[in-house]
């Protein structure tokens, strides 16, 4: 069988696949240190093999909020590294939901944070995986993740990307290295579902929530209207947990796809961009920077229409650098 990542083959795979997740039939996974890196540099700490859920509220504290204009820069370089090929990336990552789960357990269960490891670890353990997780599964793994930064975080700043397939692919090298990282999106999340699992990171002490949310309603609900009310719900549950925290809502990105019109996105966005100035918080449109004069996603920024390309994370990237706390 030949993986794929959004249609583009992967490579760098071991021909002969097992039948069988080692993560899930294994209860002792061997993790040894030469494996554990941190952009490269090996660490030295001990592996664990059990994190623990311990139930705290967390504080509350005062939102602040501006509209935020980015400057629009195509030419982009992530890490020295240039990504003028819009499929171009640098590592070796999973290329499929199953490959990526297997991973965040792995390093789940070595005691480790998965947003502060190169995007190629312990491969061994997941190239080979076939098991299909559950939402269910993965929601204990957002959960483990979740409580497993807020032992590290002390007084490190923390930022949230919460959403669909779009935030879950953000490839961890693009991701600021003087901060922490918790990815807390779901491959198939709609709005409706995001706001039943707000819950899974309240232990979490966030500086910034970045919220990208909405693609899979318009592909999977014809009532638009419910995103902007939804949304609206999950700024306010938000705000209630985390009121020193600094949300950006992101306008939902164009498509290249003929069940996706762009009318019906700059509908919603239109309804965003109102909601986060009724609520003071933060609009990030990236919706005008991503589309062509057609009101469609540019060609060299998606890999079908849908997905990002490498050049389309590295374009997305360069505004979170201009967002201060």
């Amino acid at each position: 069988m030949t993986l794929t990542y959004r249609g583009i083959p992967y490579k760098n795979q071991d021909q002969n696949q097992g039948d069988s997740d080692p993560l899930l039939t294994k209860t002792d996974v061997p993790i040894t240190q030469k494996e554990l890196t941190y952009r490269g540099i090996p660490y030295t700490q001990e592996t664990e093999s059990n994190l623990s859920i311990i139930k705290e509220k967390p504080e509350t504290k005062t939102i602040s909020s501006n509209k935020i204009k980015p400057n629009i820069d195509t030419n982009v370089s992530i890490n020295g590294i240039s990504s003028s090929s819009p499929n171009f990336s640098p590592y070796i990552s999973p290329q499929t939901v199953v490959q990526l789960y297997q991973q965040r357990w792995t390093v789940i269960k070595a005691g480790q944070i998965y947003t502060l490891l190169q995007p190629d670890s312990f491969q061994s353990y997941w190239v080979n995986a076939t098991q299909e997780p559950t939402n269910h599964e993965w929601e204990k793994l957002l959960e483990y993740e979740a409580n497993a930064i807020s032992k590290k975080q002390n007084a490190q700043f923390l930022n949230i990307l919460l959403g669909d397939f779009l935030s879950l692919w953000f490839p961890l090298e693009m991701l600021s290295p003087d901060q922490l990282w918790l990815n807390q999106s779901m491959e198939k999340d709609t709005t409706e579902e995001l706001l039943t699992r707000l819950s899974l990171f309240k232990k979490t002490e966030p500086h910034i929530i970045y919220l990208m949310i909405g693609i899979n309603d318009l592909l999977y609900s014809s009532n638009d209207l419910l995103i902007p009310t939804n949304i609206s719900q999950i700024i306010d549950q938000i705000h209630l947990s985390y009121k020193s925290a600094k949300i950006v809502v992101q306008s939902i990105l164009p498509t290249n796809t003929s069940y996706i019109l762009p009318a019906r996105i700059r509908q919603v966005n239109h309804y965003l961009q109102k909601i986060a100035l009724e609520k003071g918080v933060n609009y990030l449109n990236l919706y005008d920077i991503f589309r062509n004069q057609n009101g469609e996603i540019k060609p060299e920024l998606t890999t079908d229409g849908l997905h990002l390309s490498y050049k389309g994370y590295a374009l997305w990237q360069s505004f979170f650098k201009q967002i201060k706390p």
